[in-house]
């Protein structure tokens, strides 16, 4: 074991600490419950779903246009 492993593991475990909220706050109080409507996040999960379905179908349908032989000499 290194000097620069236990620095490490000793910086880790405050900064772990401190983000539990055990030695003087920390990042305890800032989660709390959240502050969003139902509606809102039924939105945003919807607009994602959507971004997802179009991210994976648009390369996918140029890419079934594509004759194998050419997409490896391309590569």
């Amino acid at each position: 074991v290194g000097v620069l492993e236990i620095a490490s593991s000793l910086i880790g475990e405050g900064v772990g600490e401190g983000g539990r909220g055990r030695r003087g706050g920390g990042l305890g109080p800032a989660f709390g419950p959240p502050d969003i409507s139902i509606e809102a996040a039924v939105l945003a999960t919807l607009i994602l779903i959507v971004a997802g379905v179009l991210a994976g179908i648009i390369p996918a349908r140029h890419a079934a246009r594509i004759r194998p032989i050419e997409a490896l000499r391309a590569e």
